[in-house]
């Protein structure tokens, strides 16, 4: 009991919430900071994110939404919606190597995870905005978040933008 109850302490409280993803539209790649999880027994053993990954948004990426029941009280259950990326492993057509899990969940309708994917598809594809007008980057404990290499930040076009940067780029967009 013991080593499962460390086992879900650590899954919860201390491993990584946030796995980074980076989509580059230059060169059109999505790159990912892969998580390998700690081992079962040695519960004192956290996990980290491995080497970055990078993948074709042409050929290796495919969207999902996946719908799932979660109860939130003896009988009350709910539907809830998560946009799902499937990194296709390179020259076999369609074996999954990792699933990237993207924004939050929804409950009752997919269509918050029908926008996100349509959001991430005109940025990839038609040079869409960072956000849209309107939105608000999450707050997030960066402590918790690795940060990818710098040749491949640096090949992205360099460190994030602020807020405040990115609220002008989006007022940009809009008056084109």
């Amino acid at each position: 009991m013991f080593c499962f109850g460390s086992y879900f302490w650590r899954s919860a409280r201390i491993n990584s919430l946030d796995d980074p993803v980076l989509f580059n539209r230059k060169s059109r790649l999505v790159c990912i900071l892969p998580y390998i999880k700690g081992g079962f027994f040695k519960f004192w053993k956290s996990g980290s994110h491995g080497a970055p990954v990078s993948y074709r948004w042409d050929d290796q990426i495919k969207a999902r939404i996946y719908s799932y029941i979660y109860f939130r009280g003896a009988n009350l259950a709910s539907e809830g919606f998560e946009l799902g990326l499937l990194a296709i492993r390179e020259g076999t057509g369609n074996e999954v190597e990792h699933l990237i899990q993207l924004g939050v969940q929804s409950n009752g309708f997919d269509s918050t995870q029908l926008a996100l994917w349509e959001h991430i598809r005109q940025y990839m594809e038609e040079d869409g905005p960072p956000l849209q007008p309107g939105d608000k980057l999450r707050a997030t404990d960066l402590s918790r978040v690795p940060e990818f290499p710098p040749e491949i930040v640096a090949a992205a076009g360099g460190p994030a933008l602020d807020q405040e940067a990115i609220d002008q780029l989006v007022r940009q967009k809009a008056r084109i």
